[in-house]
């Protein structure tokens, strides 16, 4: 029986395929999961390797979509196909460790009100480099932060998530092109709980000017646009507001299709009006909440 689906977009990756290969082959519960390649436009290199690899792991499904698509339309398209009862994301350039996937499922077993379980991790800027700067999330259920809601307090990579949730709060809005999952994770935070494990999950490609998503211009102006759907005013860049403009703030855009987001959160407008309300206070904080996150980084703690 599947438990876990994991979803891979692939798209001119060549430099990047055989190291992924590698680290799959070394899952534990291998029997547990399921791998969908989502292999955009691909290319004749990319496919040599692929087919080298596939006969010996038939836990590995290989589908390739003739033109390129968004990334996040891929991801919904292997949500929509997920067999798994749990759904994570593995990037190409990132590397998971072995029991990564099963650590966070035993999470998910064990706590049916948490959505997203989650980790620590290495932050690296070298593919294969499994040592770096280790990342010490911060323990969301005891975020202190004060006056700041809760879902402030956000996940970076290797997230899983309940196949479930999507019937509940949709499904990534695919016209942001970097910023979906940031804005999926606000939504589902709305709805349950995250869980950190002391665990460390894996390495996470940073800083190599090779990595396949780099611009961070476009990434901040979704970001903008995501956190004034959300009403978390204190936070948004006003240097990528104007920008962030273009944005279809009040629907979620998934296969071709736009959903009110009030349909999935009822409750958005009054939050909204309380952040806008409390946020004098909020900014006021500003430079106490920026010591303790300077103390959390120094000290390593979540």
């Amino acid at each position: 029986m599947t438990k876990i689906t994991v979803i891979t977009s692939l798209f001119r990756c060549e430099k990047y395929i055989e190291g992924y290969f590698s680290h799959l082959n070394k899952l534990i519960n291998k029997d547990e999961i399921e791998v969908l390649l989502l292999h955009n436009d691909p290319q004749v290199e990319e496919m040599t390797i692929i087919n080298k690899y596939l006969p010996s792991m038939p836990f590995v499904k290989h589908i390739v979509i003739k033109e390129r698509e968004s990334l996040y339309a891929t991801w919904n398209r292997g949500c929509k196909l997920a067999q798994g009862k749990y759904i994570a994301v593995w990037n190409v350039d990132d590397i998971r460790f072995p029991d990564s996937l099963s650590k966070q499922a035993q999470i998910l077993d064990e706590n049916p009100d948490v959505v997203f379980p989650y980790g620590n991790y290495y932050q690296t800027i070298k593919y294969g480099d499994l040592t770096g700067r280790l990342l010490v999330e911060r323990d969301c259920a005891k975020f202190r932060y004060r006056l700041l809601p809760k879902y402030s307090c956000l996940l970076a990579c290797f997230t899983m998530w309940r196949k479930s949730l999507h019937e509940e709060i949709g499904y990534f809005d695919d016209q942001f092109r970097l910023a979906a999952d940031y804005e999926f994770q606000i939504r589902g935070a709305r709805v349950g709980k995250l869980k950190k494990g002391d665990f460390i999950l894996g390495c996470y490609l940073s800083g190599d000017p090779n990595r396949l998503s780099k611009n961070t211009e476009l990434q901040q102006t979704e970001v903008a646009a995501i956190e004034r759907r959300y009403g978390i005013y204190y936070k948004m860049n006003v240097f990528f507001a104007h920008k962030a403009k273009k944005y279809d703030i009040n629907h979620v855009h998934s296969f071709g299709k736009t959903i009110s987001i009030n349909n999935y959160l009822p409750n958005l407008r009054i939050e909204k009006v309380c952040n806008c309300l409390m946020l004098p206070a909020q900014l006021l904080l500003i430079p106490y909440n920026f010591l303790r996150e300077i103390k959390h980084k120094i000290e390593g703690r979540g």
